[in-house]
Formats: C-alpha cells, sequence, structure tokens
C-alpha cells in the first residue's frame, strides 16, 4: 500500500513529496503554460545534490528547486522570482496568499530534507 504523500500547490506546479521520492505535476493553466503539456517529473531523493527554498512572502514569491547536476541550476533574481525559475522543470513556484501557504511549504521542505539527509 502507497503511503499518503505531503502536498503543496504552488502557482506552476504541485509537488508530492513522499519518503523516497517527489514528484512535480504539472497539471493547471500556470503549469502547462510554462512547461507545456509533460507528464509527472519524479525525482528520487538519492538523485538530488542540493535543494533551493525560499519562504513565500506577501511581497515576493518562494518556491522550491530541487538541483540533480550542477549545470541543471537556474540562476534567480534575488528580490522577485525570475522568468526562468518559472520554466525550469525542477521547481516550483509558491506564493503567500494564505498564512497557511507558508507553513505549508516549510513542513514539506523539512519533511524532504529529512529525507534526503536519510538516502545520504
Amino acid at each position: 500500500m502507497e503511503e499518503e504523500p505531503l502536498i503543496v500547490k504552488g502557482s506552476n506546479g504541485t509537488v508530492y513529496a513522499y519518503k523516497n521520492k517527489v514528484i512535480i505535476s504539472r497539471k493547471g493553466f500556470m503549469g502547462h503554460l510554462f512547461q507545456g503539456i509533460k507528464g509527472n517529473r519524479t525525482i528520487f531523493y538519492k538523485d538530488v545534490k542540493s535543494v533551493e527554498f525560499k519562504k513565500p512572502k506577501l511581497y515576493a514569491n518562494g518556491y522550491i528547486q530541487f538541483i540533480t547536476s550542477a549545470e541543471l541550476a537556474t540562476p534567480k533574481n534575488t528580490f522577485w522570482t525570475s522568468q526562468d525559475l518559472w520554466k525550469d522543470p525542477n521547481t516550483v513556484i509558491f506564493r503567500a496568499y494564505q498564512k497557511k501557504m507558508v507553513s505549508d511549504c516549510t513542513k514539506m521542505y523539512e519533511y524532504v530534507m529529512d529525507n534526503i539527509e536519510h538516502y545520504k
């Protein structure tokens, strides 16, 4: 029986965090706009080199980016999230419409980091 994932819906996709992997789904208008019509992206924790995380705030987007190799890392603008980040297949953008979004993103990031540590 498959475990229940921790789910956080972002602006350009949804992250499903499991014990051994994350799945990024691009369903929805913004996901299709920036990523096209693609299937789900599965990233196993054993393949993750680094995770970039920025909490969403009222004045700036947040994001989570799973870096699997150095050449895949997308440079980021320091204040506003760049358009390139929206197009990165390993990144999901978060907006702080509600306080719950900030806590959900943080909880998911901590869950992912704990599991990555377990696999490393």
